[in-house]
């Protein structure tokens, strides 16, 4: 099959695809930042006036995913897009379904993995890190979150063009619920840290490397134990600030 979409198109693609949410509306949420991410497609694909039309209807349709998630759509979109034309498909059925089965496992992966790990645990980060070395602070958290999401979006966009409708394997809640876990728990120890950072705040005599350890494996336990539940994490900080207050003493 003759490769219509080029590299460059997909960076462009890439780049469009942070403006997924500028035009966020309730009736059709992303479906207006998605067709301008997609519009660098458009213009390799789409030839006729009419072509171009019907590109830009099939893409205003309601979409709404996670905006980071949304990268493995935009790519396998480009891809289904490109077969479309060069194997004279006779309706774009199969792009819009596509589009539309992959809105509710994708969010609650971006969701998951971005909105309530990763950002928690660069923000922590960075915080620990203010209290040590002022603005460094913010450089290091920017960078914590940043770097990987950044890099994500990218690697999905990518991958998404290689394998087209193949990328539905790759899309599962369940396949990404240990790499949640495992961000839940190290977000747990590094908030035991956070805590005995905290420490140097309310005076001297705090021993940092207890309490932080301490802290670290209260959370962490509590967490294994009660399944992420709150009852659990607020008996861990409880139980750590008894120890931040005890070498305090």
């Amino acid at each position: 099959m003759r490769e219509l979409v080029r590299r460059g198109d997909l960076w462009r693609v890439w780049w469009r695809s942070f403006f997924i949410q500028g035009s966020w509306n309730f009736e059709r949420m992303l479906a207006l930042g998605f067709c301008f991410a997609m519009l660098p497609i458009a213009r390799r694909v789409a030839r006729t006036e009419e072509q171009r039309r019907a590109f830009l209807q099939r893409h205003l349709q309601f979409f709404n995913t996670h905006p980071f998630t949304a990268s493995w759509v935009l790519g396998a979109v480009a891809k289904l897009e490109q077969q479309a034309v060069a194997q004279n498909w006779t309706e774009d059925r199969p792009i819009r379904l596509f589009k539309e089965r992959l809105c509710g496992p994708l969010g609650a992966i971006g969701d998951t993995l971005f909105w309530s790990r990763a950002k928690p645990m660069a923000a922590m980060i960075g915080v620990i890190l203010a209290m040590h070395l002022g603005w460094w602070g913010v450089i290091a958290f920017l960078l914590a979150y940043n770097v990987p999401h950044l890099w994500f979006r990218a690697h999905a966009l990518f991958q998404g063009f290689r394998e087209g409708f193949d990328v539905v394997r790759r899309i599962s809640v369940r396949r990404f619920q240990p790499y949640g876990d495992r961000l839940a728990t190290a977000g747990a120890g590094i908030l035991g840290l956070l805590l005995a950072s905290s420490g140097k705040w309310l005076g001297p005599g705090a021993s940092s490397l207890a309490v932080g350890a301490g802290s670290a494996l209260l959370s962490c336990l509590a967490l294994r134990s009660g399944r992420f539940s709150v009852p659990a994490v607020v008996l861990a900080l409880l139980v750590a600030g008894v120890l931040v207050g005890a070498a305090m003493d």
